[in-house]
């Protein structure tokens, strides 16, 4: 491999890890009632899907 193909591997790895702080940092920041909200919305979409999962064979 040369040096291209590893700064390229290095440059995408780098670009994740500052994608997750960058969402961790925004969550942390949320209200009390914004992290609430958006569990609740959370649930409602994993009991969707569990239906969906159920009622299709």
């Amino acid at each position: 491999m040369n040096n291209a193909g590893i700064l390229t591997i290095i440059a995408v790895a780098l670009i994740g890890i500052l994608v997750v702080l960058v969402m961790n940092y925004q969550e942390s920041q949320k209200s009390p009632v914004e992290k609430f909200t958006s569990s609740v919305h959370e649930m409602g979409e994993e009991i969707q899907d569990e239906i969906d999962d159920h009622t299709t064979n």
